[in-house]
């Protein structure tokens, strides 16, 4: 639960708020392109051979969540009703939790909320929605792709769930076949537990804050760098465009300071004459 390879939804995504706008609206990732080119084919990216199982099993829940970004802007759609609105509410929550209710770690079984449960929660929400909310929803997440922040809240409730389950086993295994001495001391297990548990999932937690911290920098400064290479493309054509005109105003303002200063030495010249002619005491 608290391992470093704990669950991680999409990372670029749904953006938010995370989906990332390189994953939000159905727009893939680096990642994601080279799997989709390696598809056809049925070839690792790498060229190695064969994709395995798993590999198209994770590919195929991280398509599936391209239209988390969809269900969210079809949830501000005023024609949604409140069941679909709510559904949906909990499919982008669930889905912006850094933390599955099965964590990916574990074989096998850490796909299957991916492939099993979100896509239930995605169709039924859709079902629900008005003809037509959902296709407005879609090109709404192709045109303004956004970050969809991370939701820590559900993944400390996920975190608390298990780790009460845990707990659980504990009382329940040593009430059932443990030792008197243990089961004398059953209180302080449970609390060592639980302190263990926790201390590992505050860590856990701290590296995927920093993580996601990093990755927003880096997205805003790519960002940052589009917008300033554009606008320096935009002024280089402005000013490609108004090239002659600039010219022209220059020749002419050139002209104008030329006779200005002709103007200056004549009527300085005139004064030295004049003041030649003056006899040195008037």
């Amino acid at each position: 639960m608290a391992a470093e390879g704990a669950a991680e939804h999409d990372d670029e995504a749904h953006a938010g708020p995370d989906l990332d706008p390189e994953a939000a609206g159905g727009a893939h990732s680096e990642g994601d392109r080279q799997q989709d080119a390696a598809a056809p084919s049925g070839r690792a990216p790498d060229g190695s051979g064969r994709r395995s199982i798993m590999d198209r099993l994770k590919a195929a829940a991280k398509a599936l969540k391209h239209e988390v970004l969809a269900v969210y802007y079809a949830m501000d759609d005023p024609q949604t009703p409140w069941l679909a609105r709510v559904l949906a509410f909990l499919v982008v929550a669930y889905a912006l939790s850094p933390l599955d209710l099965i964590p990916d770690f574990i074989p096998v079984l850490g796909i299957i909320d991916d492939l099993v449960l979100l896509p239930l929660m995605i169709w039924a929400t859709i079902w629900l929605l008005p003809k037509g909310v959902m296709q407005a929803a879609r090109r709404r997440a192709r045109e303004e792709p956004v970050r969809l922040g991370r939701n820590w809240f559900l993944a400390c409730l996920i975190a608390a769930g298990w780790i009460g389950c845990l707990e659980w086993a504990l009382w329940f295994g040593v009430r059932r076949w443990g030792s008197p001495w243990l089961v004398a001391h059953l209180a302080w297990e449970l609390a060592a537990l639980g302190a263990v548990c926790t201390l590992a999932f505050g860590v856990w937690l701290a590296h995927r804050v920093r993580k996601e911290a990093r990755k927003a920098a880096k997205a805003a400064a790519k960002a940052a760098q589009a917008q300033a290479q554009a606008q320096a493309e935009a002024e280089a054509e402005a000013g490609a465009e108004a090239g002659p005109d600039v010219v022209v105003v220059v020749e002419a303002g050139d002209e104008l300071e030329a006779g200005a200063e002709d103007e200056v030495q004549g009527s300085a010249a005139a004064v030295s004459d004049d003041d030649l002619r003056q006899p040195l005491l008037s």
